[in-house]
């Protein structure tokens, strides 16, 4: 159970699940991917059109998708400008 999980995370580190990113693909994701203040589907997900992501990346899942998810996150709030 994945939201489960991250439920456990947030409160361990004292954060809400609105200030989550999350990345997944498939049906075990769902219920984290609706939850979360930032969600991400990597444009080969087979599930993609049940859930509307708020970020629908340009790469295929094992092939940089989660690079791109963080690029496009850090770019977003002027980190990845700093390196």
């Amino acid at each position: 159970d994945k939201l489960k999980v991250v439920k456990e995370l947030c409160v361990n580190q004292n954060i809400s699940l609105e200030e989550i990113a999350y990345i997944g693909d498939d049906i075990n994701d769902l219920d984290v991917l609706k939850e979360v203040g930032l969600s991400g589907m990597p444009s080969s997900s087979p599930i993609i059109k049940r859930v509307n992501p708020d970020i629908i990346l340009t790469r295929k899942g094992g092939e940089g998708a989660f690079r791109e998810f963080v690029d496009l996150i850090l770019s977003a709030n002027d980190i990845l400008a700093k390196y």
